[in-house]
């Protein structure tokens, strides 16, 4: 229907969160039915604590789902990932077992998840929820420590008072160090066991990005 109407827009397959279960119960033998069509993007999501960056075998079970249905120009995207810092109460599964995580943990966490996730070809990351801290009206929920800023004071004003988070500047300065990049062309560099190491291709010239384990 969309494409009837619609020849250029694009239609996301959406909101895979159940990891491999999800994958091959619902969303493959949906991508067997439909042959290669009416589908541009596949959309996953990622959440968990800090550490849960690396979906290798999730995104190659992904790509290979589509290749095998037709799917050979569909892009990839991760419309919803995060972690968080602080307590929360609740997690994303319902779970009141949430560790605690500080913020120089979901700093480090969140340029993982984009720099791994651009390496593997995934075209488009989304980080959820929201700028701003606070997602729920209880304010306990993993979700609502996921901002990169925390909430304003409501008894004072003025900008001083959204207070940035770590998480905020790592994003300010991974978006201002790879922008202009080729992420086409990713390399992934083998140094050392333990160490994740990736090379951009901005206008020629490298950029570097790397962590150990």
């Amino acid at each position: 229907a969309i494409k009837a109407a619609c020849p250029q827009c694009k239609v996301i397959m959406g909101g895979l969160a159940q990891a491999d279960k999800g994958f091959n119960t619902f969303f493959l033998p949906v991508l067997e039915k439909l042959r290669g069509q009416y589908v541009d993007i596949f959309d996953f999501h990622l959440y968990g604590p800090a550490g849960t960056w690396y979906h290798y075998k999730l995104v190659n079970m992904i790509k290979t789902g589509l290749l095998k249905n037709g799917f050979k120009d569909t892009e990839v995207w991760i419309l919803e990932t995060g972690t968080y810092s602080g307590k929360p109460q609740v997690g994303t599964s319902g779970s009141s077992k949430v560790p605690e995580q500080t913020e120089k943990q979901q700093a480090a966490d969140l340029i993982k998840r984009y720099v791994f996730a651009l390496s593997l070809g995934i075209k488009k990351i989304f980080w959820a929820f929201g700028i701003v801290e606070g997602f729920t009206d209880k304010g306990n929920h993993e979700f609502d420590h996921m901002g990169l800023m925390y909430q304003k004071n409501p008894e004072k004003t003025g900008r001083d008072y959204e207070i940035k988070k770590l998480a905020y500047y790592t994003y300010k300065m991974m978006t201002e160090k790879l922008e202009g990049c080729n992420f086409s062309d990713i390399k992934s560099l083998n140094l050392s066991e333990g160490v994740y190491a990736y090379e951009f291709n901005k206008s020629g010239k490298p950029v570097y990005v790397l962590w150990a384990e």
